[in-house]
């Protein structure tokens, strides 16, 4: 079977069967799901710099929804994918800086994490920058910014970028008080 010839790549140490079959018993396809097995698979590609396997780990840590909840491990597994520029890490670490839930709140982080995906086309950092900016409760407000980072998202069909862009829109032009000129 196709999962046998994986097996027989992982055990070369070929880091991308690893991922794979970390991601088949992640999701529980063609097998029954174990998360022990998925963690070991991925942590043996993320040992050889995987960044989607380290992606994985950090999801895994931070839900602790398998295993006990780890946001030392979390954060640790996000930016060993953020450092590969991985967009989803780079997100993720965004969030978690941005919510302030689990560690302390850091606007500049998550603003830095998010541009950072945002430079990779990731619609939802767009989306959060476009927050960030409309808002104006962390940072002034800058609608120009606003708009740019919402298009973005919203050009990619990301349906509440498509959402805040046209509440924006109807803001500016209900209020003859909002530029959006230089």
């Amino acid at each position: 079977t196709a999962i046998d010839y994986f097996w027989f790549s992982a055990d070369q140490n070929y880091s991308e069967a690893q991922y794979k079959l970390g991601e088949i018993y992640y999701e529980g396809v063609f097998v029954i799901q174990d998360i022990q097995k998925a963690i070991r698979y991925f942590t043996t590609a993320a040992d050889q710099n995987h960044s989607k396997s380290q992606f994985y780990l950090g999801i895994i840590y931070y839900e602790g929804k398998f295993v006990r909840k780890d946001l030392i491990k979390a954060i640790s597994y996000y930016t060993l994918a953020a450092d590969q520029d991985y967009p989803e890490a780079l997100y993720n670490l965004g969030l978690i800086y941005y919510e302030g839930e689990l560690v302390k709140q850091d606007i500049n982080k998550a603003i830095n994490y998010f541009s950072l995906a945002e430079k990779q086309n990731y619609p939802k950092a767009q989306y959060n920058l476009g927050v960030i900016y409309s808002e104006g409760k962390y940072v002034p407000k800058d609608f120009k910014r606003a708009i740019r980072y919402f298009s973005f998202a919203a050009d990619q069909n990301y349906s509440e970028a498509q959402y805040n862009l046209g509440s924006l829109f109807l803001k500016i032009y209900n209020n003859s008080e909002i530029s959006v000129t230089d």
